[in-house]
């Protein structure tokens, strides 16, 4: 069985008596603990299919399967205590909180979700071990976005979702947080799903589903994903 199993699905959203298709029969399966890049344009619908999987949003039909549970028709209830304890966010802006350190605001998201992961470590493990107690206005872009990165593994989720999480970001410092954050799938098994409308992400993926106009247009199989520092950028 497949850690994430997608089937047919559809979401449709109302506009007074117009209706809008977002996402149109789409199906896809995904392997736990591997990097995978969702690629398309603006408007494509891939960030409607991450708000899905991350449970910020439902189906309007089809049917979505996480680690064997069917998480398509869940309470609210239910989908918050999926949010809290499956799934981990990192978005093109920081949602840092100013007043607090590094640490403190990574520690203060592992506590909030109980997980016994050692904060220190996983600061350093985004190469923030010389930065831990700056406080935010210290720290450049790709520092904080790295910052996000650890609380967001720091909560110990099943799932690490990020949404154009370069978008922001310097060439050079995207390339950065992105081999950051494959590291994730290998270092601690995590099932990392990128979006992104860069086609030069595509070759780091350890699969690509590609989307067009709410519609699935392939699903690509990288047997040897490359390095950032293998892609020319």
């Amino acid at each position: 069985m497949k850690f994430i199993e997608v089937n047919e699905m559809v979401k449709e959203f109302r506009t007074g008596h117009s209706v809008v298709r977002a996402l149109n029969d789409v199906s896809f399966s995904i392997d736990e603990g591997t990097f995978n890049v969702i690629l398309g344009p603006s408007g494509s619908g891939k960030t409607t299919m991450l708000n899905m999987i991350g449970g910020m949003d439902t189906l309007t039909s089809g049917s979505m399967n996480i680690d064997g549970r069917d998480v398509s028709n869940l309470s609210d209830a239910q989908l918050t205590d999926y949010r809290r304890n499956y799934v981990g966010f990192v978005f093109q802006f920081y949602n840092i909180i100013p007043s607090l350190n590094v640490f403190e605001n990574v520690d203060l998201v592992k506590n909030l979700g109980g997980s016994d992961f050692n904060t220190k470590e996983i600061i350093e493990s985004v190469g923030l071990g010389d930065r831990m107690y700056n406080f935010p206005q210290d720290l450049s872009g790709g520092e904080l976005q790295r910052v996000s990165i650890a609380r967001a593994i720091c909560k110990n989720p099943k799932i690490l979702l990020c949404d154009e999480p370069t978008g922001a970001l310097d060439t050079k410092t995207g390339q950065t947080v992105l081999q950051i954050l494959s590291s994730m799938a290998t270092k601690y098994k995590k099932t990392v799903i990128v979006v992104t409308h860069n086609s030069k992400i595509e070759a780091m993926g350890d699969q690509v589903i590609k989307i067009k106009d709410g519609n699935l247009e392939d699903v690509i199989q990288n047997k040897n994903p490359k390095k950032t520092t293998e892609i020319e950028w």
